[in-house]
């Protein structure tokens, strides 16, 4: 038996550009764990202003729906039938031009640390990418001061948050990182080492007696950066 509004749905599903058409799978995709209505786009797709060289920017209201996109991300890539898959060397190069403007990453650690990430991938040669979209207050007024590089051990995270939130302890005592630019989103998760190097706050009085150090002082966070190290011997 044929539903009322069968016959309107494939109509508008027919309705839909090549481009629209990879969004609405990849919702029907996510949907399968996710409420439908948990799940928005944002960029040029929410605009309607895309081109054929655009990517497809999902949103997620939920730090945990979020985390389920991901873990459907992460199998679908596992399965060779599945409707997404990785992306291509030269969709990764081409991220990688975009984000890394002065060396901070070589290309083999920028790809490294993208591929365990699982917050993109491609439909039909679309790149694509989950955002976790979260309230945040934000101060924009602040001033910053000297440059810093520190290593440690990361002892809690919230990392793909807007800002992306990493604590880190070594000898010198307990260090917070706020990030400020997708390119570091997902970095590193807790119990791995790293290397951070980020700028201070001028008034160290406003971090109320933290160690805290911003990544992303300005859209190319130049000469800023977190990496993976795979072990203290790295440090």
């Amino acid at each position: 038996m044929q539903r009322k509004d069968e016959g309107n749905f494939t109509k508008k599903f027919c309705e839909l550009d090549e481009f629209e058409k990879k969004i609405y799978d990849l919702a029907l995709l996510f949907s399968k764990k996710v409420p439908i209505e948990n799940i928005g786009v944002t960029g040029s797709a929410l605009l309607k202003c895309y081109t054929v060289n655009s990517d497809i920017d999902m949103c997620f209201y939920n730090y945990d729906e979020f985390e389920i996109a991901r873990n459907i991300i992460k199998e679908e890539l596992k399965n060779n039938e599945g409707k997404i898959k990785n992306l291509n060397e030269e969709q990764i190069y081409a991220l990688y031009k975009k984000r890394i403007h002065n060396n901070e990453l070589t290309y083999e650690e920028f790809k490294f640390h993208e591929k365990r990430k699982f917050n993109k991938a491609s439909i039909r040669n679309t790149r694509f990418n989950i955002l976790l979209c979260e309230y945040v207050k934000l101060d924009l007024n602040l001033e910053f001061n000297e440059d810093i590089k520190i290593f440690g051990k990361v002892i809690d995270e919230r990392a793909f948050s807007f800002p992306a939130y990493y604590k880190i302890k070594n000898n010198n005592g307990i260090y917070e990182i706020l990030c400020y630019t997708h390119t570091y989103t997902g970095e590193v998760f807790k119990d791995e080492y790293v290397e951070v190097r980020g700028k201070t706050l001028k008034d160290k009085s406003l971090t109320k007696g933290k160690n805290l150090i911003l990544i992303g002082t300005n859209r190319e966070a130049i000469n800023e950066y977190i990496k993976l190290k795979m072990s203290t011997s790295e440090i």
